[in-house]
């Protein structure tokens, strides 16, 4: 009868596992990298929600699922930025100046209700004429 030593197979197995399983986190994480690149190469439109909005209304962050947040300015955006758009859908461009950036920002209206629209431009209203 042979004899086997399976705590030794054991680590042997284990410890080929935790390699590949590193070697395939260092392989996503560079095929994210590569398809955000085609992502600006390409100018493709991207969509995310709004994750928050700064304090003075004048840039935010949208959150994608593969590329996490996203710094925007409002100089980017085709409306005002408002507290209620945070978790509304948003679609976008990337690009990199100096730092990783959603450009060309609007609002998916077909996805916000009829109330969220007539809320969204109220606050739209109420902040242009707010004289701070």
């Amino acid at each position: 009868m042979s004899s086997i030593n399976y705590t030794d197979k054991y680590n042997e197995y284990h410890n080929k596992f935790w390699s590949l399983h590193h070697t395939n986190k260092d392989l996503l994480k560079e095929i994210n990298d590569l398809k955000m690149k085609l992502d600006i190469y390409e100018r493709r439109v991207i969509s995310g929600k709004i994750k928050t909005i700064s304090q003075h209304h004048d840039y935010g962050l949208v959150t994608h699922s593969d590329y996490g947040d996203i710094f925007f300015h409002k100089s980017k955006c085709n409306f005002q930025l408002s507290n209620s758009l945070v978790d509304k859908k948003v679609k976008f461009n990337l690009t990199i100046t100096k730092k990783f950036e959603a450009t060309n920002v609007e609002l998916q209206m077909e996805d916000m209700s009829a109330l969220d629209v007539l809320e969204f431009m109220n606050h739209s209203v109420d902040e242009s004429h707010d004289v701070s």
